[in-house]
């Protein structure tokens, strides 16, 4: 066998053939993540507008809540990204009861 021929195994190799080079991957990784930085916009919209109005600050982040509740039922798992925590049922329960308590909480908020 011929020094040349011979093959190193994948395990030895430095860099494998399919990495991708890090700056050209991030911004494919944050453009695929789109269901939850939506949902973390909303979420940040939500807190910053507290100093404005309670209860419309817990009214934006329901909304949050019912739009993360809404795209892990419609998508499918491979394009779910970030809001993928558990199983599809043990997310739903999770954000239709943190949702249910939200909307209490504005409910329950008297006007101010």
């Amino acid at each position: 066998m011929d020094h040349s021929e011979r093959t190193v195994p994948p395990h030895l190799v430095a860099v494998p053939d399919n990495v991708i080079p890090l700056r050209r991957h991030i911004p494919n990784r944050l453009r695929n993540q789109w269901p939850s930085l939506s949902v973390q916009f909303l979420v940040f919209v939500s807190v910053a507008a507290i100093a404005i109005d309670f209860r419309w600050s817990v009214g934006l982040l329901a909304l949050a809540l019912a739009l993360a509740f809404g795209l892990r039922v419609a998508l499918p798992r491979r394009r779910i990204g970030w809001l993928e925590v558990r199983r599809k049922r043990t997310d739903l329960i999770c954000l239709g009861l943190l949702l249910l308590g939200v909307v209490l909480v504005a409910v329950a908020t008297p006007n101010s």
